[in-house]
């Protein structure tokens, strides 16, 4: 008999028992599984985190809470970018995708130029200002980068300002076309 087919049956034995016993066992210790009645009231899962409370994080005084809080923006901002370019125009997910990025297009821009003074976001906040195209970034940005120093976050805000000044630069609406 193999190894495998020796240590297969307590495998699922214990597959068993935590499927049908764990939840008997916390329970039993005043644990309600259901979340309601009885007991501390103050107990539990917080409510989620809204999009809000990310961007007051972004710019808080809590070191972790700004680092978590640009990452969880601009994994945000990653997925509905590639949800809209590649999604199928007017499904439901495209269409939710697109509200969300209408408003993390809009309130993005202004809280990782306000946030790109702390050095433990500067990268994430001039990954999203790329993905967006902000070009009013560049000179913030190369302004920090002295303080970086040598090390990786000076790498990767050098490497953004270099795509930021490679973008086409818009025309402005009020100068004439040329013939």
């Amino acid at each position: 008999m193999t190894k495998v087919a020796r240590t297969l049956p307590s495998a699922f034995l214990s597959l068993l028992f935590f499927v049908f016993c764990a939840p008997n066992l916390a329970f039993a210790q005043g644990h309600d599984p259901t979340g309601g009645g009885g007991g501390d009231e103050k107990a539990g899962p917080s409510p989620e985190k809204t999009l809000g409370d990310y961007f007051q994080d972004l710019d808080g005084d809590n070191k972790g809470d700004r680092l978590a809080a640009a990452r969880v923006l601009r994994g945000m901002l990653r997925r509905n970018l590639l949800r809209v370019d590649g999604g199928r125009q007017g499904s439901l997910a495209w269409d939710e995708a697109r509200s969300a990025l209408f408003e993390l297009e809009t309130r993005i821009p202004s809280a990782c130029l306000s946030a790109i003074q702390y050095d433990n976001v500067i990268v994430a906040c001039a990954d999203m200002l790329v993905m967006l195209g902000v070009t009013e970034a560049i000179e913030p940005l190369r302004a920090r980068m002295p303080a970086l120093g040598d090390g990786r976050r000076a790498e990767k805000v050098a490497g953004a300002v270099a795509r930021l000044e490679a973008l086409p630069k818009a025309e402005s609406p009020a100068s004439p076309a040329s013939p």
